[in-house]
């Protein structure tokens, strides 16, 4: 495609996007066969196929994709439904799993995230991510003695029953590379942590209880754990669709709180960055925004989304893809480089925090 193609399937697709996170029918110009299918192709790409089918779904017959794309969609938002509900299931059961275990567990991200959607079976789902209140230590031990195979990692360690969902049992709920800011960072982590295991709620169609974080939460770890992701291998729209429903859950008279969390934890720029893309590309109103915009930061972010999609998994010289692990290490330091100028202070921790955690993971392999 041309620069200009891409940038017209870009806008379409943004339509459609926006028009889903809204419950409202698209307002767009009428698409042909060859721009509903790249159109099919982004929505795979970014791993919203289920939620731009939302959209479509509010479309006048006559404008919906031709007959053979439309049975696919409609194909593959009836697994996406099916996998949330099961998903939903299983967050229920690992919840319980873990409480007869003998610990509190809140779920990250996720189903807690689809409840907030118009429909809470549009949203592409993953794996199941669970924060404990626990020491990690133990948390390890525990979590090996019932699967032995589970693989421990800084923040996590993730096992995969039988015939079940892999699930990440989380120790810590992210963190951040540079030291200072990571201890500022737990810190929040730790004075909410009562709240958001309180905190449960019902899951729809009777998918059962599970604690999720709280709106306040969700708006410095979220943000966080996109940060993370961009800056060491990529992220998606999907990402950014959550963290629209993050901002919109996000009481007016807890945004200054807010701020001042990201301004300590080393957040501030990427805020500024994340408000650009909600407001600019997802249309998300002013009303909602928590702080500055940053349109140079903000386009930037974009780029890497259009061009990595769903977890920089598209990126075709991403270092997911080398078996090499010199490479590997060459391809995250040119990544790194991408970023140096707009994010300093975490960019330039990232090759301590890499060693750190290359050594950590040795120590815990075996215990």
């Amino acid at each position: 495609m041309t620069q200009q193609e891409t940038a017209t399937i870009t806008d379409k697709f943004l339509s459609l996007l926006r028009a889903a996170l809204t419950d409202s029918s698209p307002d767009i110009a009428p698409l042909t066969p060859d721009e509903w299918l790249k159109v099919y192709q982004m929505a795979n790409k970014q791993a919203l196929t289920g939620t731009i089918f939302h959209a479509i779904k509010a479309m006048p017959k006559e404008q919906m994709p031709p007959r053979e794309l439309l049975l696919r969609w409609i194909s593959e938002d009836f697994q996406i439904k099916k996998y949330n509900r099961l998903l939903n299931s299983k967050s229920t059961e690992t919840r319980q799993t873990l409480a007869q275990m003998g610990y509190k567990g809140c779920i990250l991200k996720g189903q807690g995230n689809a409840v907030m959607y118009p429909d809470p079976f549009m949203r592409t789902p993953g794996d199941i991510d669970i924060w404990l209140d626990g020491e990690r230590e133990r948390i390890i031990a525990d979590i090996r003695k019932a699967w032995p195979e589970a693989e421990a990692s800084y923040q996590h360690i993730a096992y995969k029953p039988e015939q079940g969902v892999e699930v990440e049992v989380h120790f810590i709920p992210s963190f951040m590379q540079n030291t200072q800011s990571n201890r500022r960072l737990q810190a929040f982590f730790k004075e909410e942590m009562e709240d958001c295991m309180a905190n449960v709620i019902q899951l729809p169609d009777d998918g059962g209880a599970i604690a999720i974080p709280t709106p306040l939460f969700n708006a410095v770890f979220q943000l966080n754990h996109v940060f993370r992701h961009f800056l060491t291998q990529g992220i998606g729209l999907r990402q950014m669709a959550d963290y629209y429903f993050v901002l919109k859950n996000i009481e007016p008279e807890q945004r200054e709180h807010v701020k001042a969390v990201w301004a300590r934890t080393g957040l501030k720029d990427f805020a500024a960055a994340m408000m650009y893309v909600q407001h600019e590309k997802l249309g998300l109103p002013a009303e909602y925004l928590i702080g500055a915009t940053d349109a140079r930061r903000g386009e930037q972010l974009f780029d890497e989304i259009l061009r990595g999609g769903n977890f920089g998994k598209y990126e075709t010289d991403s270092w997911l893809h080398s078996d090499s692990f010199m490479k590997r290490q060459l391809l995250k330091f040119r990544r790194n480089a991408r970023f140096l100028a707009a994010y300093p202070k975490e960019v330039m921790s990232e090759p301590l925090f890499r060693t750190y955690h290359y050594f950590w993971r040795r120590r815990h392999k075996n215990q």
